[in-house]
Protein backbone atom coordinates (compact mmCIF):
# COMPACT_ATOMS: atom_id res chain seq x y z
CA UNK A 1 0.00 0.00 0.00
CA UNK A 2 1.58 3.64 -0.83
CA UNK A 3 1.77 6.12 1.57
CA UNK A 4 -0.73 8.13 0.16
CA UNK A 5 -3.43 5.08 0.22
CA UNK A 6 -2.28 4.22 3.99
CA UNK A 7 -3.05 8.18 4.69
CA UNK A 8 -6.53 7.60 3.40
CA UNK A 9 -6.85 4.97 4.87
CA UNK A 10 -6.32 5.92 8.38
CA UNK A 11 -8.15 9.67 7.94
CA UNK A 12 -11.13 6.87 6.34
CA UNK A 13 -11.11 4.91 9.19
CA UNK A 14 -9.93 6.89 12.63
CA UNK A 15 -12.73 7.22 15.04
CA UNK A 16 -11.46 10.10 16.30
CA UNK A 17 -8.96 13.44 15.89
CA UNK A 18 -6.96 15.59 18.75
CA UNK A 19 -7.42 19.06 18.12
CA UNK A 20 -4.85 21.66 19.49
CA UNK A 21 -6.04 25.07 19.11
CA UNK A 22 -3.92 27.89 20.95
CA UNK A 23 -5.33 30.10 23.96
CA UNK A 24 -4.66 33.64 24.79
CA UNK A 25 -1.48 32.66 26.29
CA UNK A 26 -0.25 31.07 23.55
CA UNK A 27 -0.81 27.59 25.20
CA UNK A 28 -1.65 24.88 23.40
CA UNK A 29 -5.26 23.09 24.09
CA UNK A 30 -6.13 19.87 22.77
CA UNK A 31 -9.09 17.85 22.66
CA UNK A 32 -10.75 14.76 21.61
CA UNK A 33 -13.55 15.24 18.89
CA UNK A 34 -15.44 13.44 15.86
CA UNK A 35 -14.08 14.27 12.23
CA UNK A 36 -15.55 13.28 8.83
CA UNK A 37 -12.59 12.89 5.64
CA UNK A 38 -13.31 13.72 2.44
CA UNK A 39 -10.85 12.27 0.29
CA UNK A 40 -12.23 14.36 -2.76
CA UNK A 41 -11.25 17.66 -1.41
CA UNK A 42 -8.40 16.42 1.02
CA UNK A 43 -10.24 18.32 4.08
CA UNK A 44 -11.13 17.54 6.89
CA UNK A 45 -14.15 18.66 8.65
CA UNK A 46 -15.77 19.11 12.58
CA UNK A 47 -19.06 20.06 14.11
CA UNK A 48 -18.76 21.46 17.36
CA UNK A 49 -21.57 23.72 19.88
CA UNK A 50 -20.82 27.21 18.94
CA UNK A 51 -20.63 28.41 22.70
CA UNK A 52 -17.26 26.13 23.02
CA UNK A 53 -13.48 27.21 24.17
CA UNK A 54 -11.89 26.29 20.63
CA UNK A 55 -14.58 28.29 18.33
CA UNK A 56 -12.98 31.43 20.03
CA UNK A 57 -9.76 29.77 20.04
CA UNK A 58 -9.94 29.77 16.31
CA UNK A 59 -11.71 32.82 15.99
CA UNK A 60 -8.08 34.16 17.32
CA UNK A 61 -6.43 31.78 15.55
CA UNK A 62 -7.05 29.86 12.97
CA UNK A 63 -4.00 27.84 12.76
CA UNK A 64 -4.40 24.36 14.12
CA UNK A 65 -2.79 20.93 14.59
CA UNK A 66 -4.42 17.41 14.64
CA UNK A 67 -3.74 13.93 15.12
CA UNK A 68 -5.65 11.24 14.49
CA UNK A 69 -6.21 8.71 17.24
CA UNK A 70 -3.60 5.47 17.00
CA UNK A 71 -5.50 2.86 14.93
CA UNK A 72 -3.27 -0.75 14.03
CA UNK A 73 -3.28 1.19 10.80
CA UNK A 74 -1.24 4.25 11.86
CA UNK A 75 -1.54 8.02 12.80
CA UNK A 76 -2.14 10.68 10.89
CA UNK A 77 -0.43 14.34 12.04
CA UNK A 78 -1.17 17.83 10.74
CA UNK A 79 0.74 20.72 12.30
CA UNK A 80 -0.74 23.70 10.88
CA UNK A 81 -4.02 23.35 9.41
CA UNK A 82 -5.83 26.13 8.61
CA UNK A 83 -9.38 25.91 10.23
CA UNK A 84 -12.53 27.88 8.22
CA UNK A 85 -15.72 28.23 9.27
CA UNK A 86 -18.26 25.86 6.54
CA UNK A 87 -21.59 26.43 8.29
CA UNK A 88 -22.87 26.07 4.76
CA UNK A 89 -22.19 22.40 4.57
CA UNK A 90 -23.88 21.45 8.04
CA UNK A 91 -26.96 19.80 6.24
CA UNK A 92 -24.77 17.12 4.21
CA UNK A 93 -21.82 16.86 7.33
CA UNK A 94 -24.42 16.07 9.63
CA UNK A 95 -26.26 13.79 7.47
CA UNK A 96 -23.01 12.31 6.92
CA UNK A 97 -21.53 12.17 10.56
CA UNK A 98 -25.12 10.59 11.53
CA UNK A 99 -24.36 7.54 9.13
CA UNK A 100 -20.42 7.16 10.67
CA UNK A 101 -21.14 8.14 14.78
CA UNK A 102 -24.34 6.42 16.23
CA UNK A 103 -24.20 8.71 19.08
CA UNK A 104 -24.17 12.08 16.62
CA UNK A 105 -27.94 11.32 16.13
CA UNK A 106 -29.15 11.94 19.93
CA UNK A 107 -28.28 15.88 18.37
CA UNK A 108 -31.68 17.65 18.44
CA UNK A 109 -32.52 20.00 15.65
CA UNK A 110 -31.97 22.43 17.93
CA UNK A 111 -28.64 21.48 18.88
CA UNK A 112 -27.50 21.62 15.15
CA UNK A 113 -29.00 24.97 15.17
CA UNK A 114 -26.19 26.16 17.76
CA UNK A 115 -22.92 23.67 16.16
CA UNK A 116 -20.76 25.66 13.99
CA UNK A 117 -18.69 23.61 11.39
CA UNK A 118 -15.18 23.96 10.10
CA UNK A 119 -12.95 22.52 7.16
CA UNK A 120 -9.63 21.99 7.80
CA UNK A 121 -7.14 22.80 5.10
CA UNK A 122 -3.36 21.99 4.92
CA UNK A 123 -0.55 21.43 3.01
CA UNK A 124 1.34 18.62 4.12
CA UNK A 125 1.05 15.37 6.61
CA UNK A 126 2.74 12.74 8.51
CA UNK A 127 2.11 9.73 8.05
CA UNK A 128 2.97 6.84 10.75
CA UNK A 129 2.85 3.43 9.64
CA UNK A 130 6.30 1.36 9.33
CA UNK A 131 8.03 4.24 10.02
CA UNK A 132 6.97 8.12 9.35
CA UNK A 133 6.65 9.25 5.59
CA UNK A 134 5.52 13.48 4.92
CA UNK A 135 3.06 13.99 2.42
CA UNK A 136 3.08 17.08 0.10
CA UNK A 137 -0.50 18.17 -1.31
Amino acid sequence: MSTQEQYETILSTAENIALATELSDHTPSVRITNFLFDKAVNTVYFCTDSRADKVKEIAANNTVSFTTTPLEAGTVRVTGATATLVNEKKPELFALMDQKYASFKMFTPEMRAGMNAYALTYKQADVFFRGDTKLTF
